[in-house]
């Protein structure tokens, strides 16, 4: 990857922004072992895909937009392949999020209930979050794609609902990830804390839109054990997640946000966007959001605009 190429991008990017230009973000298409494809660059409205933008006065009648975030993932890494990976794994496990919250507020049944296999690592992981405190819990998998697992229980007197996603192209790994984020999501919920300490707003934003309050309280109906079907965790890996997105029609783009060489090594921080892809998991801020992407059709939209 040549960062001097990049860097004259984003010199463009600073040449062609000023205070009545929307501000844009460079970003290249991806090729199918994740290197960027420098001579397909992209300038994306920055709005839509970095929530840390600073609004000028120039640019209040956009503050509509930054409700409609383009499907973006972010991670870091030691190497720029690995690092891209997790990132096009968050982009995907947003998207899966978004599906799968409609789907089970609108009593579809793309969603099959499982658990890991006796004497796993897996299984006594879910066990110990689960019914070693008390509580039901199963896994979602979604038919529509193979790489997504979503790990729920039963939330706290008062609680918050309390999900785990997890997407890899390797089933232990997508299912580790989705139990372990259950864990992050429980501990600080168990103690009191709640999704406006991380920055949402309060409900009543969404109660014109019930549907919308019913998907942003992440709340339904917990399926029992005895319903769960006993999955055997292979790791297999798959092809590309690059290739495996372009086969379905989407164009993962990235840029570099930031790297670095330390002694132990070398730390990258990429940016991807998927474009079709939902961010309707973002209801969970309170904010109204309507679908821009592969799920928008009739029938969802009015489901979620029904008052």
């Amino acid at each position: 990857m040549k960062i001097e190429l990049l860097d004259l991008g984003y010199a463009l990017v600073k040449q062609l922004s000023n205070g009545t230009t929307q501000p844009l973000t460079v970003f290249y298409e991806l090729n199918d072992d994740s290197s960027l494809n420098l001579d397909k660059l992209v300038l994306y409205p920055r709005i839509t895909c970095d929530v840390s933008t600073e609004l000028s006065s120039d640019m209040g009648n956009l503050l509509a937009l930054s409700g409609y975030v383009t499907n973006t993932g972010t991670a870091s890494g030691a190497c720029w392949s690995d690092t891209t990976l997790h990132a096009i794994n968050e982009v995907i496990e947003r998207d899966d999020e978004s599906q799968f919250l409609l789907d089970m507020n609108m009593g579809r049944k793309s969603w099959k209930i499982f658990l890991p296999e006796e004497g796993t690592d897996e299984r006594q992981l879910f066990d110990e979050l689960t019914v070693g405190k008390g509580k039901n819990g199963v896994l979602f998998y979604s038919r529509l794609k193979h790489l997504s697992w979503c790990a729920r229980h039963q939330r706290e007197p008062n609680g918050e609902a309390e999900l785990g996603f997890g997407c890899s192209s390797s089933l232990k790994t997508a299912i580790q990830r989705a139990t372990t984020e259950l864990q992050q999501i429980h501990y600080p919920i168990s103690i009191g804390s709640a999704w406006a300490d991380n920055g949402a707003d309060f409900p009543d934003n969404l109660e014109k839109y019930p549907n919308m309050a019913k998907l942003a309280s992440r709340f339904f109906d917990i399926s029992p054990r005895t319903e769960a079907s006993i999955i055997s965790i292979e790791d297999s890996i798959e092809i590309s997640s690059v290739k495996q997105l372009r086969d379905r029609g989407y164009s993962p783009m990235a840029r570099c946000i930031w790297r670095d060489d330390i002694a132990a090594g070398s730390v990258v921080v990429s940016h991807v966007v998927v474009l079709g892809l939902e961010t309707l998991n973002n209801l969970i801020f309170n904010q109204p959001i309507l679908l821009l992407g592969r799920l928008r059709n009739e029938e969802n939209i009015r489901f979620l605009l029904e008052e």
